[in-house]
């Protein structure tokens, strides 16, 4: 992979199409989004919308997106997912994500990988999941852990720096002295 163009990346928020009965609803719903391709060892995805929800513990996909791309997902590595309303079985496999710049269009046939960001994450795959809103939902674990996202609502636009911009950005060291017992120091490795 060729070094991606230099961050931030700026991706504009998508409108989420309103579901019957939230016609008294003021504003759009906006949505932070970006164009993300799945790769497993023989095919890749296509470019797919993915919300970007740091609500989401991991990155999580649609089970006719493993059909697509001819991965199996591992039932030894199994969990309960709680996300839309329901807990639902995820089962992972280790797959390549691959990024694409904002300015990529959702129907471009590929990516130009010298300007896409790539890397291995453990992904989860719903076996059953009827009509989610969203095919790739990108969370905490594969995702956030990669990079410095920043959402804003007013600017209706998501950005994507480098992960050590957090700190970089913000001099003061978090404040670790009083932590519940659930919860682990910040530079802790797990």
């Amino acid at each position: 992979m060729a070094t991606p163009p230099a961050f931030p990346w700026v991706y504009p928020y998508t409108e989420e199409r309103r579901v019957a009965g939230s016609e008294f609803l003021l504003k759009p719903l906006l949505r932070p989004t970006v164009i993300v391709r799945l790769e497993g060892e023989r095919l890749a995805s296509h470019n797919v919308v993915a919300l970007v929800d740091s609500g989401a513990d991991h990155i999580l996909v649609a089970p006719w997106i493993a059909q697509d791309m001819g991965v199996t997902p591992d039932p030894n590595r199994s969990i309960m997912s709680r996300i839309g309303g329901a807990t639902r079985p995820v089962q992972f496999a280790d797959v390549r994500v691959i990024l694409a710049p904002p300015d990529i269009e959702i129907d471009a046939g590929g990516f130009d990988r010298d300007r896409s960001y790539e890397w291995e994450a453990q992904v989860g795959f719903f076996t059953t999941w009827e009509s989610p809103p969203w095919s790739i939902v990108l969370g905490q674990i594969g995702f956030f852990d990669r990079f410095t996202v920043t959402m804003n609502r007013q600017s209706q636009a998501l950005a994507i720096t480098a992960v050590e911009d957090f700190d970089d950005r913000y001099q003061q060291t978090p404040q670790t002295a009083d932590l519940p017992p659930t919860r682990r120091p910040r530079f802790m490795t797990p």
